[in-house]
C-alpha cells in the first residue's frame, strides 16, 4: 500500500537535530580527551560512596539511574526484587540524590554511588564497574542495568533465571542487527540494547571487560555515547573471545507469531502501536476484514513482518512479545532526542499495555508500574 509521501515534521527535525548531534561529536573528538582526564584524575573527590556496612554477595547489580525529580516507587521494588534473587544491589546515580531518597535506598542495597552526570549510561556503568576493580570484588554474576526500564513488570522475576541458564557470557535482553552488517574482523553484526546486561566470572575476570571500561571514552554527546557505548561492547567482549548474545531477536518473534492462531493475530493488530500513518492505515483495515477471509492470516503475518523491520518488535506489538517471548520489563522511553520529544513508538506502546491489562488480556504488573506510567504520559486506563 502506498503512502501520502509528506514526511511528518517530527522527522525531519529528529534528523536534522541527529546532524547537527553528529557535527558536533566530530567537534568533540578534541576535547573530550582532556576532559575524561580530568574527570579520572578527580574521580574519587567528584564521586561520593555510600556504604551500608554490608559485605558484597556473589552476584552483584549494578543499577543506574537518573530520577533528578526524587526515587520512583518502582526503583525500590526492583531492589527489592534483586535482592529477594541473591544480589547485592549498587546503585549508581547519574546526579545528586535526596537525603531522604539515600535514606529509603540504604534498608535495600548494598552501596549507592553519586556521580556528577557525565557520559550517560555507559558513564555511570564505568564509575559503578570501576568501583568494583577498586573494592576487588569477584561476582560470579555481574548485572548491569538502568532505570530506562521498569523491570520486573510484576511481582516476580522470570528473566534473570533464564540468563543464569543461558550458558552465555554475556547475555542481555533484546538483541538487533547492527547498521553495520559486519566488521572487517567479522564481528558485531548483532547488537544487544544497553539498559539490561548479566556478566559471568569468566566475563569479568576477561582481559576484553577490563580493557573496554579501563579505555572507554565517556562522552555527554548522545551520538559518541550509543556508539562507543551499546554498539561497540558487544563487538568487544567477541572479539576478546566471549560469547555475547540477547534472549529476544526478531527472528525468534516472527517464528513464535507464524504459529499462533487468527484470534492471537487480531489481537497483536489490536494492541499494535504504530508511528506510521502508512502501517496504521495498513492494520485498521486488515481489523476490519473478518479472519477467515481469503490471504487474511497471511496478510496480516506479512504486515508485521514489515513493520518489524522498521521498528522494534517489542514496541510495536507489546501483546505478542510479552505473551509470546515472556517479556517481564518494559520500556521507558519517551522518543526525546537532543531534550525535544518527537512522535513516540513506546508512548503509544504503553498505552497499547495498559489497554491489554485492563481488558486482560496482559498480567497486572505491579501497581507501582500503572501509577508511574499514568503519571508519566498521561493515558487513561481504558481497554479502548
Amino acid at each position: 500500500m502506498g503512502g501520502s509521501g509528506v514526511i511528518p515534521g517530527w522527522k525531519i527535525a529528529r534528523e536534522f537535530d541527529r546532524f547537527v548531534q553528529q557535527i558536533k561529536a566530530v567537534i568533540g573528538l578534541t576535547w573530550e580527551p582532556v576532559v575524561q582526564w580530568r574527570y579520572d584524575r578527580n574521580r574519587v573527590t567528584l564521586t561520593r560512596i555510600i556504604s551500608t556496612g554490608q559485605s558484597p554477595l556473589d552476584k552483584i547489580a549494578i543499577y543506574l539511574i537518573f530520577q533528578p525529580k526524587g526515587l520512583c516507587i518502582s526503583t525500590l521494588e526492583t531492589c527489592r526484587i534483586l535482592a529477594r534473587q541473591g544480589y547485592s544491589v549498587l546503585i549508581v546515580s547519574n546526579g545528586q540524590l535526596a537525603e531522604n531518597d539515600i535514606a529509603l535506598l540504604r534498608d535495600q542495597v548494598w552501596a549507592v554511588l553519586i556521580r556528577p552526570n557525565y557520559g550517560y549510561d555507559f558513564g555511570g556503568y564505568r564509575d559503578g564497574i570501576l568501583h568494583l576493580f577498586d573494592v576487588r570484588a569477584d561476582p560470579a554474576k555481574l548485572l548491569v542495568m538502568n532505570d530506562s526500564i521498569w523491570f520486573p513488570t510484576g511481582p516476580e522475576d522470570t528473566l534473570l533465571p533464564r540468563m543464569e541458564a543461558s550458558g552465555i557470557d554475556v547475555t542481555g535482553t533484546v538483541v538487533h542487527r547492527s547498521h553495520r552488517s559486519k566488521t572487517r574482523q567479522g564481528f558485531g553484526s548483532r547488537v544487544i540494547e544497553s539498559y539490561f546486561f548479566l556478566f559471568d566470572r569468566h566475563a569479568v575476570r576477561s582481559e576484553c571487560f577490563r580493557s573496554f571500561w579501563q579505555r572507554y571514552r565517556l562522552s555527554s554527546n548522545k551520538y559518541n555515547a550509543v556508539y562507543r557505548g551499546e554498539r561497540k561492547i558487544t563487538e568487544e567482549m567477541r572479539k576478546g573471545g566471549l560469547t555475547a548474545d540477547g534472549l529476544f531477536g526478531r527472528e525468534d518473534f516472527m517464528t513464535a507469531l507464524e504459529q499462533q492462531d487468527s484470534e492471537f493475530l487480531r489481537k497483536t493488530l489490536f494492541y499494535a502501536a504504530y508511528t506510521d500513518d502508512v502501517f496504521r492505515a495498513e492494520g485498521e483495515a486488515l481489523l476490519s476484514e473478518p479472519v477467515d477471509a481469503q490471504n487474511w492470516r497471511a496478510n496480516v503475518i506479512d504486515h508485521i513482518r514489515r513493520v518489524t523491520l522498521k521498528r522494534n518488535f517489542h514496541g510495536a506489538f507489546v501483546f505478542a512479545s510479552m505473551t509470546l517471548l515472556d517479556m517481564p520489563f518494559l520500556k521507558k522511553g519517551t522518543g526525546t532526542f537532543l531534550k525535544r520529544t518527537y512522535g513516540t513508538l513506546y508512548t503509544r506502546m504503553r498505552e497499547r499495555y495498559l489497554a491489554a491489562v485492563m481488558a486482560g488480556d496482559l498480567p497486572r504488573p505491579r501497581s507501582e508500574v500503572i501509577d508511574e506510567i499514568v503519571q508519566r504520559d498521561g493515558v487513561k486506563l481504558d481497554p479502548h
